[in-house]
């Protein structure tokens, strides 16, 4: 454990702010920074002048909502799905169930009354335990690292009991982190990722509510545009985080019911809508050689929108293969047209003859090299060639290198491969279930 670490995090424990004391920390976890001394010269005098009384104040207003929690009385049952959807997720956070509830329960309890007094759901209870599990993965993947560091801390300052490292560990997953004094030193230690935590599922629920007034209020026209009129039947569940962010955080989200599937952006689709008129009036034109180009059905509700599923399948014959690929020699042309990136293999689906396009958000993108600069230098004038070329779309090869590890990786729309290395490593967590638990590259 590192001992810089223990004695800055006795020091947020026990004390105030101390800016020259924080310096000293960053500088001692930096020893190269003697050319950064500008650098550390601007953040102290920032220090000097920043009211750091008023963040204290702002951080304590939030996470009060949490030390609540251990004196409301929430109802039975809603207290009950949260403890159950935590005890199914358990293995999924390694067990740290316990330092999330407290989030979890002083902030859903509107996202579940809204759940079971939804009309079109088809069983409230399984929905909302789903929910907050996907939910408490999030805040997981926020606070990690701050549960690995703060059990090696537990066992360094001997709070932990047990006679091995797997007894320990589980005393501080079932032991400590029941202990409303401890998690309230937790949640102060760290108070910045507290109040991200508690923004982070504020803004996930208030989400999750407007899907589900959307669609009670505007079920009928969205199956009459998107389904042909038949009916969708209820709704089962809501998968969050699949794809971009926009508005605060909220990603797009694929909901199913009970027949089939819709998918929902937190965006406006307005460009999606003028892209279809486009694709729509050069198919009209009927022009030689140019093969009709499918477009995804959809429904804007003003800062959000509706959006068939599309299901990828596969080619039947020679005669299909063929016309995907002259189809995608079609869309690159448009792509060029408008000066589009990003059209990576995520962002298009093989629908049989056809390649859908998913995702138009950088349908226009604007350039990355200012005029000035381009001639500056020989990169600069290939980078912006290369801006403004056919592969800016991503649909012909794009390659990402690691020179350094001899390792790619091709990530374009058209020449993906299912399964490639990574050319840069990732971290994985050893030893989950000791109270040695560590990151390793």
């Amino acid at each position: 454990m590192n001992v810089l670490f223990l004695q800055r995090r006795q020091a947020i424990t026990t004390g105030g702010f101390d800016f020259q004391e924080s310096l000293s920390f960053w500088e001692g976890l930096f020893p190269e920074t003697t050319g950064r001394v500008a650098l550390l010269d601007n953040l102290k005098s920032f220090g000097e002048k920043f009211d750091v009384s008023a963040l204290q104040c702002m951080f304590n207003s939030q996470t009060q909502i949490l030390f609540d929690v251990i004196e409301k009385n929430y109802d039975d049952a809603y207290v009950g799905s949260i403890n159950q959807a935590l005890e199914a997720t358990s293995e999924d956070v390694l067990g740290w169930t316990n330092y999330f509830k407290p989030f979890l329960v002083s902030g859903m309890e509107s996202l579940y009354n809204t759940i079971h007094q939804c009309q079109v759901v088809l069983h409230p209870s399984d929905l909302f335990c789903y929910l907050v599990s996907a939910i408490t993965k999030t805040l997981f993947q926020m606070s990690f690292r701050v549960l690995i560091a703060e059990t090696n801390a537990s066992r360094e300052e001997g709070l932990l009991k047990g006679d091995d490292s797997v007894a320990r560990a589980t005393y501080y997953k079932e032991g400590l982190l029941k202990d409303a004094s401890y998690l309230q030193t937790v949640y102060s230690r760290y108070q910045v990722l507290t109040d991200m935590m508690l923004k982070k599922m504020k803004v996930s629920c208030e989400y999750i509510e407007s899907i589900l007034k959307d669609y009670e209020t505007n079920h009928i026209i969205i199956e009459s545009e998107l389904n042909g009129g038949a009916s969708l039947r209820k709704l089962v569940y809501i998968r969050l985080g699949e794809g971009d962010t926009h508005n605060r955080g909220k990603s797009v989200a694929i909901i199913e019911f009970e027949h089939g599937q819709l998918v929902y952006k937190p965006r406006s689709l307005q460009i999606e809508q003028r892209y279809n008129a486009f694709i729509e009036r050069i198919n009209s034109e009927r022009i030689p050689g140019f093969l009709d180009i499918k477009t995804i059905r959809l429904k804007d509700t003003g800062d959000a929108g509706w959006c068939e599923f599309v299901k990828q399948t596969p080619c039947t014959n020679e005669s299909e293969v063929r016309n995907y690929y002259t189809r995608i020699g079609e869309l690159l042309a448009i792509f060029y047209l408008f000066g589009s990136t990003d059209f990576h293999a995520e962002n298009i689906i093989a629908c049989g003859a056809h390649p859908m396009i998913i995702d138009m958000e950088t349908l226009f993108s604007v350039g990355l090299f200012e005029e000035k600069v381009i001639d500056e230098s020989i990169f600069n004038y290939i980078g912006n060639r290369l801006t403004y070329s056919v592969r800016s779309s991503a649909i012909l090869p794009t390659i990402i290198r690691n020179r350094k590890a001899k390792k790619k990786v091709d990530l374009s729309g058209l020449s993906m491969e299912e399964e490639q290395e990574s050319p840069y490593k990732s971290f994985c967590i050893m030893d989950p279930d000791k109270d040695t638990v560590h990151m390793l590259p």
